[in-house]
């Protein structure tokens, strides 16, 4: 593998913008071990976001004790500084694949970014403009250098100014939180950690794309490629392929006791949808029909399915001609020939967004937080606080903990019990329901969540 820094020597803290790839050797085992330690840190910076919110400075500290045995936080020695570049380049070309990878990445690294900016001196942020002049044209403002207009408009008193060029700001401009003069914008010190993590983001979304039009060279490796698909399925799960063990466990007559017991919220509701109206549109009969495969309804079980839920509406002869195909081809019968696979959460949460007639999509991103609540309480039997807490988390954008809260609720009600797992999945949430409802081992359950 080719691996090495732009520079080796180090002597103060530093803090890494990945602009420069790495190249050299790296033995295959380290090259699995840094993406690795990398990953489970951004998986933990990704479940503080949702903790309860606290003062800055417990949020860092937090924060610290989570991560200081995954990675290193603060990059103060030649070693670390390699090692955190390298494992951000494994994982850039890991999560590049998609649309739904790249935002889950973006984000994690912006997070891991505005830690250790805010944790950082003012000696390591000067470090970090002259380092990388090319992305940041500015220098920090000595009192003396203020202008007088600046110190007369600004209501506080800031210990610092950071002089930049005003298009680095346009967002800081537009809140107002800038004083502008002569082409430069001065930013409060407070203020210039949107400004760094404003051009990161841009900067690494850019060059994310750029490396999934390259992934073809990787996929030359086989070495690669079973790594990156390990690593990705740490963030999306197992892709739940139809397979000979699943393949007819399940009868037809079972579907609706099955919906209401295990299936996960989106496709309980195109379930229903479905019932009630007997026909979904195109994204509705693919999500459902490729989640109905991978929980073991065969080829010749969803054709008879599709057919008499649609009978009221559409005739025998007309189903075989405008959608029996569609079926077969997910199957893996028709056309390419190819087996497509059922959505994973992100898929569903980032992709085709579900428009008038519509019953596809994430049930916790496209629905109204109203209907969502009185859905949950009055139809699923959701307790209202619980409910509360899971349209605050749908609200704050973390669909997936919201839908494991979900889970919990309906499968444990108020006996305030956490399942010790990470759904990615509607399949693995249907399958981890099974196992709850057949069986009487709770070993795996821990009480931690308060269902109030």
């Amino acid at each position: 593998m080719q691996f090495a820094t732009k520079s080796t020597s180090v002597k103060k803290e530093t803090i890494n913008l990945y602009t420069y790839p790495p190249r050299g050797d790296i033995e295959l085992k380290k090259f699995e071990e840094l993406a690795s330690s990398r990953l489970k840190a951004l998986q933990k910076l990704d479940d503080l976001s949702v903790a309860p919110k606290s003062e800055p400075e417990e949020q860092r500290t937090l924060i610290w004790k989570h991560l200081k045995e995954l990675i290193p936080v603060h990059l103060t020695n030649a070693e670390d500084v390699e090692n955190d570049i390298i494992s951000h380049f494994i994982l850039r070309l890991a999560y590049c694949e998609n649309e739904e990878l790249r935002r889950w990445f973006l984000s994690q690294e912006s997070r891991l970014l505005e830690y250790r900016f805010a944790t950082a001196s003012t000696a390591t942020k000067n470090n970090l403009f002259v380092e990388y002049s090319d992305m940041f044209a500015c220098e920090q403002v000595q009192e003396v250098d203020i202008p007088e207009e600046l110190k007369r408009s600004t209501r506080q008193e800031f210990k610092e100014f950071f002089k930049v060029s005003f298009e680095c700001c346009l967002d800081l401009i537009a809140k107002r939180k800038v004083y502008v003069d002569q082409g430069y914008a001065y930013v409060p010190g407070q203020e210039i950690k949107s400004l760094v993590l404003n051009i990161f983001r841009q900067k690494l979304s850019k060059a994310l794309a750029t490396s999934s039009r390259k992934l073809y060279e990787v996929d030359q490796d086989e070495r690669l490629v079973r790594i990156f698909k390990a690593l990705r399925s740490k963030c999306v799960g197992q892709d739940f392929q139809l397979s000979s063990n699943v393949t007819g466990t399940i009868k037809l007559e079972q579907l609706d006791m099955l919906a209401e017991e295990s299936f996960p919220p989106c496709m309980l509701r195109l379930h229903q949808s479905l019932k009630e109206e007997h026909h979904l549109k195109h994204g509705g009969r693919l999500q459902y029909g490729l989640f109905l495969k991978g929980i073991g309804l065969t080829l010749d079980q969803s054709l008879v399915y599709w057919r008499k839920s649609f009978a009221p509406k559409i005739d025998s002869e007309k189903f075989d001609k405008g959608y029996a195909y569609n079926i077969r081809h997910s199957y893996g019968k028709e056309g390419k020939r190819a087996s497509y696979t059922p959505y994973s959460c992100m898929k569903v949460i980032m992709s085709n967004p579900p428009g008038p007639g519509d019953h596809h999509g994430c049930y916790f991103r496209h629905s109204d937080s109203q209907w969502m609540k009185q859905h949950m309480v009055n139809k699923v039997g959701i307790g209202n606080g619980a409910a509360n807490y899971i349209v605050e988390l749908a609200e704050g954008g973390h669909y997936q903990l919201a839908c494991q809260k979900y889970f919990e609720a309906k499968h444990f009600g108020k006996d305030q019990q956490q399942v010790d797992l990470s759904l990615t999945h509607p399949n693995q949430y249907f399958m981890e329901s099974r196992k709850l409802r057949t069986s009487q081992d709770t070993s795996h359950i821990s009480v931690q969540y308060e269902m109030s």
